[in-house]
């Protein structure tokens, strides 16, 4: 599906929703795949990088058993 179609879908979608929450934007939220990917791979670069934090601490400390 095209970009275009998309976003005829969206907006077809929008008004549908508006009618239903009687013109109330706020009721609702459409969003589409590539946002939700965006979100979840800025969720995995602060995931890695915790994790990469973490690694570097515990290998460091000499209190803390290896990892």
């Amino acid at each position: 599906m095209g970009t275009g179609n998309l976003d005829l879908a969206e907006n077809a979608l929008t008004e549908l929703l508006m009618e239903r929450f009687e013109q109330d934007e706020d009721a609702f939220s459409i969003v589409d795949q590539s946002e939700i990917m965006e979100a979840m791979s800025g969720v995995t670069n602060t995931m890695s990088l915790m994790i990469r934090t973490n690694r570097v601490f515990l290998s460091g400390n000499p209190h803390i058993d290896k990892v």
